[in-house]
């Protein structure tokens, strides 16, 4: 699972709320997160991946984006994150692996 939050989901810090909207997610989006194997919990996913996202807003904005692992809080590079996804499908799929090259040669 990918789930995309606006960068101020993880700045809206009040008095009254302690932990961001996208800490919070994080938080509950980790307990969905790291099925293993098709017997697992159907309602679990083998990873969730969120993405903090800045757009472009006109001239002089540089859109942004960072990835986290939900399960261990990890930032993610946008490498990391097609490895991860293509060693999950591999695990699930060992009798049609994909990407014996590297994903960095593909360009």
């Amino acid at each position: 699972m990918l789930f995309a939050f606006p960068i101020t989901s993880n700045q809206d810090i009040t008095k009254a709320r302690k932990q961001s909207t996208f800490q919070r997610a994080r938080r509950l989006f980790a307990t969905v997160s790291g099925r293993r194997d098709y017997t697992d919990p159907g309602e679990k996913f083998e990873n969730v991946t969120l993405l903090l996202f800045e757009p472009y807003a006109g001239e002089g904005s540089i859109p942004k984006i960072e990835l986290f692992d939900a399960l261990t809080n990890e930032a993610l590079t946008d490498s990391d994150y097609f490895l991860k996804l293509k060693e999950i499908f591999n695990n699930r799929n060992p009798h049609s692996l994909i990407g014996e090259e590297d994903l960095e040669d593909l360009g």
